[in-house]
């Protein structure tokens, strides 16, 4: 019996890939997942899928100890993360050195490892190779550190000094509804969807002409089956380590073709008015989309990538879809991004008890000049509430929550605010009258332990002089006004890699909050600068 380990099942490539697996059968293999949620143990043993549990994937002790029981792993959980990609090979060596078996390791990455900087602005005549183009090479001698290119390469080389075979599988935008128990939407288009609603209008990096490759989600699956199938047997073709790296694709679009794209399909929903395309800098939609690092937004959104995966159809892999499938599949994708817009957070807002904001975040359309009011109107509506009253409390008509100077978007008819305070600060979020109060709640909760994780002994200082990292921690939970994550591990985990991405990028520095008391006299009260312990708080909260 091969035993395999599967990380990212709840995810939406790996859960597409683990649905293919149990349906191709393969014979003699039992299966494994690496999971944070223990929800979905259940789910998982249900299927004879064994679940193990781990705190994140800097859980690096729990990752290696679980490979070590397992033969090979497929790895879909993180394409930047080399220290977790590491560990799991580690395992694999010593199942290898233990029991005497053959192991190796299939990672998922990614064609931005290909793109340039072009940020739409033109296209490009150069396509990679994975037969013709020595793509380890290429990656080892890249001008630019970027985290995907260093995974793979902390891949190729562990697993070569550690006797492990490894293969990579790169593709490339991924679309189609997911076949997993779990997450069933993609990323780049998706994301492009959401930021088009949210702007009343679809966004175009520049002029969009870069080029990127795509496949069909249930492609991607069927490929690593299809491949698992021939390692397994010991195909001698398979080339693995230096030259096991494999493009999928089935076909090639612009990014102004996918903005076309997004934008028809919203008119014809009813959601848009026009199909015109907006377009904007890279650096501007870095800072709305709600996703991703600048260098993401470049290379991932932007750029040109453009693969042709000769050595698997060498192999006979062929993608099922048809060539206009791409084409044809916006408006089912549009249609599950608006659904979501259904029931969505419309502003989170933190605000002492003097009525002072520390932080605001609309995510719905609103002008600068009716935010401030709104503040004063929310915070007059919430502070003078009895502790004995319940947490939430409808807008009233005509309140102005989304109002833009041209039309309400929102509609305060069929807006709540739901709120928690906390010693000297109040946490509101304005949501649609169809969400759970008690959900919101918990998330309010699962926000504030979050800050208590990331910020040890946080204050309200930090809300001050770290506001970009307090946001950079709520995107890890929300994102464009739908709830991302919920799990304090994950949450804690994907917040410390963007601060890791970060810190690499500067020599130091940051603001030393103390002694600055008399610098920030003009901003806080003399209550204000009581520290606030906010595992105390979560008793105190209300």
């Amino acid at each position: 019996m091969t035993k395999i380990l599967l990380t990212g099942a709840t995810g939406y490539i790996g859960g597409s890939i683990l649905s293919a697996l149990l349906k191709d059968n393969h014979e003699g293999v039992s299966y494994g997942v690496l999971i944070r949620n223990a929800k979905a143990a259940s789910t998982c043993e249900a299927r004879n899928i064994t679940p193990h549990l781990f705190q994140g994937l800097d859980d690096l002790e729990t990752i290696e100890r679980v490979a070590a029981e397992y033969d090979a792993v497929i790895n879909t959980a993180s394409a930047s993360h080399p220290d977790s990609a590491k560990a799991l090979i580690r395992g694999l060596a010593r199942r290898q050195k233990e029991k005497g078996v053959e192991t190796f390791i299939i990672h998922t990455s990614g064609t931005s490892i290909l793109g340039d900087h072009s940020e739409g602005k033109h296209a490009s005549d150069r396509v990679y190779s994975d037969e013709k183009d020595d793509l380890y090479e290429f990656e080892r001698t890249h001008p630019e550190t970027y985290s995907q290119r260093v995974t793979d390469l902390a891949v190729t080389d562990t697993a070569e000094a550690l006797g492990v075979k490894s293969y990579i599988v790169i593709p490339p935008t991924i679309y189609g509804k997911g076949t997993g128990f779990f997450a069933t939407i993609s990323q780049q288009i998706p994301h492009l969807a959401r930021l088009a609603i949210r702007e009343g209008q679809t966004i175009s990096i520049n002029e969009g002409k870069s080029i990127w490759n795509h496949i069909h989600v249930e492609d991607v699956a069927d490929f690593y089956s299809f491949l698992l199938a021939r390692i397994l047997k010991g195909d001698e073709q398979v080339e693995t380590g230096k030259r096991g790296y494999y493009f999928v694709q089935d076909g090639e679009h612009s990014w102004a073709g996918v903005a076309n794209g997004i934008a028809a399909s919203l008119v014809k929903q009813g959601v848009l008015e026009s199909a015109e395309v907006r377009q904007e800098s890279a650096d501007w939609v870095g800072e709305h989309l709600g996703f991703g690092t600048p260098q993401l937004i470049r290379l991932g959104f932007s750029s040109n990538a453009r693969a042709r995966d000769d050595r698997a159809r060498a192999l006979g892999w062929r993608p099922k879809k048809p060539e206009d499938d791409f084409e044809k599949h916006f408006d089912s994708e549009v249609a599950t991004v608006v659904a979501e817009f259904e029931r969505m957070i419309h502003g989170v807002l933190i605000f002492n008890n003097a009525g002072k904001p520390r932080l605001t975040k609309f995510y719905s359309p609103s002008s600068p000049k009716t935010r401030a009011a709104i503040l004063q109107r929310i915070y007059s509506l919430v502070s003078v509430r009895d502790d004995s009253l319940c947490n939430f409390v409808d807008l009233p008509p005509g309140f102005g929550f989304g109002e833009t100077g041209e039309k309400d978007h929102a509609g305060d008819d069929d807006l709540r605010v739901i709120y928690r305070h906390y010693a000297t600060l109040y946490f509101v979020f304005v949501v649609d009258q169809s969400e759970s109060e008690l959900g919101i709640l918990d998330l309010i909760q699962v926000f504030v332990e979050s800050l208590d994780r990331c910020f040890e002994n946080v204050c309200e200082l930090d809300l001050i002089f770290h506001f970009d990292d307090i946001h950079t921690l709520l995107n890890c939970i929300i994102t464009g006004g739908l709830v991302l994550d919920t799990s304090l591990e994950s949450i804690h985990a994907t917040f410390k890699a963007q601060q890791d991405v970060k810190k690499a990028s500067q020599n130091g520095g940051g603001l030393i909050v103390s002694g600055l008391k008399d610098v920030a006299g003009g901003f806080l009260s003399g209550g204000d600068w009581d520290r606030l312990s906010f595992a105390g708080l979560t008793r105190r909260g209300r």
